[in-house]
């Protein structure tokens, strides 16, 4: 199971509409990149861990989710917490110090790194690649632009998958990649790149053909089987969502 791909589940995020999902995920990427304060930033990645884990089929990836972000949130805690010769230092080794200060900086930091995938996540978790493209079709965005938008993503991730899987594959077969010599460690990738780039290709001629086949771009009105609407649970979520950032701002 991929950390990011869609699995048809059951609760409340998945009953919400895309657009309101949608909103829902601008409104925390742009609350969590414009705050400053860490003990906001630890309060907003608490509660979207509480949507989280309220719902069954979203609790079970929060840990796969943490096991892929948590290299990149210890870089960030590491790296935002150091300091050149700094007075007060809680560490130091050599001239390089650590401040309780810039300690805290880097932990609000990290905070607002895991925030923003794991509100990313929430949204692609719960949401049909159907309905996404639908959504941003009745937001006004092109059927064209929100189909191609919302494939380029979902191949990104299967591209992704089928990388570990070639890659595992090879070395099955007796390939072994150098850690010291970069340019060795470019070259033991190409019985991997390759395949991968055939895979490509060969995906790339069959959804074009696939497209074509059912008159993708034709400019003829499109129809759909399930007309999506806004409901009261759709306006309840976004209000709940604004009022705790609006309490998350006084903080």
């Amino acid at each position: 199971m991929d950390d990011l791909l869609y699995v048809p589940g059951q609760g409340f995020l998945y009953q919400v509409d895309p657009r309101a999902k949608l909103l829902f995920a601008l409104s925390v990427f742009l609350y969590l990149a414009l705050e400053s304060a860490p003990q906001a930033m630890l309060l907003a990645l608490l509660g979207l861990h509480v949507l989280a884990l309220s719902c069954k089929d979203t609790r079970v990836r929060v840990p796969v989710l943490w096991k892929a972000v948590a290299p990149l949130v210890v870089m960030f805690l590491v790296l935002g917490s150091l300091r050149w010769r700094a007075e007060d230092a809680l560490l130091a080794v050599g001239p390089v110090t650590i401040t309780p200060q810039s300690l805290w900086r880097a932990v609000g930091l990290s905070a607002r790194i895991a925030g923003l995938t794991l509100a990313l996540s929430l949204a692609l978790w719960t949401t049909d690649p159907g309905d996404a493209v639908a959504g941003l079709v009745r937001l006004g965005v092109p059927f064209e632009l929100g189909f191609a938008a919302v494939m380029a993503l979902q191949q990104v991730i299967v591209f992704r998958r089928l990388f570990y899987q070639i890659l595992e594959a090879q070395q099955s077969r007796g390939l072994v990649l150098p850690r010291r010599n970069p340019i060795r460690v470019a070259r033991a990738y190409v019985p991997v790149l390759v395949p991968l780039l055939i895979h490509a290709l060969r995906s790339v001629d069959n959804l074009s053909l696939a497209l074509q086949s059912r008159g993708f771009g034709t400019g003829s009105k499109r129809t759909c089987r399930r007309q999506l609407r806004v409901q009261g649970r759709d306006w309840l979520f976004l209000i709940l969502t604004w009022a705790a950032i609006a309490g998350l701002s006084q903080v």
